[in-house]
C-alpha cells in the first residue's frame, strides 16, 4: 500500500510498497496528496510513451505541431519500421 503525506505545504512525500521515498514539488494547494501523485504517475506514462516512440521508431523530433502532423509522422514511421 502506498502512503502519501504533505510536507511543508507544497512538497508531497510518497512512500511506496518497496519503501522507496519520492518527493514532488507542487504549487497546487487545492488537491490532496494522493491526487497529485496520480497526476505525476499519468504524466510519467506519457513520458515513457514518447521515449518508446523516439527509441523504436527513430523519431528525433516532430516536424509539425498539429495533431494531424504528429499522427501522420507516427504512422509513416510505423509503416517504415514494418517494411524494413
Amino acid at each position: 500500500m502506498t502512503k502519501y503525506t504533505t510536507v511543508f505545504g507544497s512538497m508531497l512525500r510518497c512512500l511506496s510498497r518497496s519503501e522507496l521515498k519520492k518527493q514532488f514539488l507542487t504549487n497546487d494547494m487545492e488537491r490532496e496528496a494522493h491526487e497529485i501523485a496520480a497526476i505525476y504517475k499519468e504524466r510519467w506514462e506519457v513520458e515513457l510513451f514518447f521515449k518508446w516512440i523516439k527509441q523504436h521508431l527513430k523519431i528525433k523530433s516532430f516536424w509539425g505541431t498539429s495533431q494531424n502532423a504528429v499522427y501522420s509522422q507516427i504512422w509513416v514511421a510505423l509503416i517504415l519500421t514494418i517494411l524494413i
